[in-house]
């Protein structure tokens, strides 16, 4: 059995739902069921940094996820299937990881937070506009048919005739 290692830098993805662009990293670990030479562990190493930066870039290209929710679990599935197909053996992925560079988790959570604030605004704004009562309409003037005095309610205050 052979354990390799994997890792690096992924490339540079842009995420429509934030606006930003990521360099993101991987980092792994796999177990093949037979002892690999340095050739194939080289070729392995390759293989799943290219199928990790594929499955990220098409999960934020297609729109499915943004790259906060994309997570190392679903990636693994997918991964799976597709090194095996390319390096022609099964094999057990002990360990995934996908991470950002520390600048572009603050850059992140600041856009998510700004985002969170304009949201909670418009509900608020929403709430509010909601809740006022509408304004009462200001009252009709009538003359009075009687004695043509002006009034506003039901009764003429003048001669008490109704308006």
């Amino acid at each position: 059995m052979s354990d390799i290692k994997f890792g690096g830098p992924i490339g540079e993805f842009f995420d429509p739902s934030s606006k930003l662009t990521f360099h993101p990293r991987c980092l792994g670990e796999a177990t093949f069921p037979f002892e690999a030479n340095e050739e194939f562990a080289t070729a392995a190493r390759a293989c799943f940094v290219r199928h990790v930066a594929g499955q990220v870039g098409q999960r934020l290209q297609n729109g499915t996820a943004m790259f906060s929710v994309i997570t190392v679990g679903a990636l693994d599935a997918a991964i799976l299937a597709s090194v095996s197909a390319e390096l022609r053996t099964p094999f057990t992925l002990s360990m995934l990881q996908v991470n950002l560079l520390e600048e572009e988790v603050v850059a992140f959570k600041s856009v998510l937070k700004v985002a969170a604030m304009a949201k909670m605004e418009a509900m608020s704004a929403q709430l509010a506009a909601n809740a006022a009562p509408p304004a009462p309409a200001a009252p009709v003037p009538h003359n009075c048919s009687h004695c043509g005095a002006p009034g506003t309610g039901k009764f003429c205050a003048s001669c008490g005739s109704p308006l």
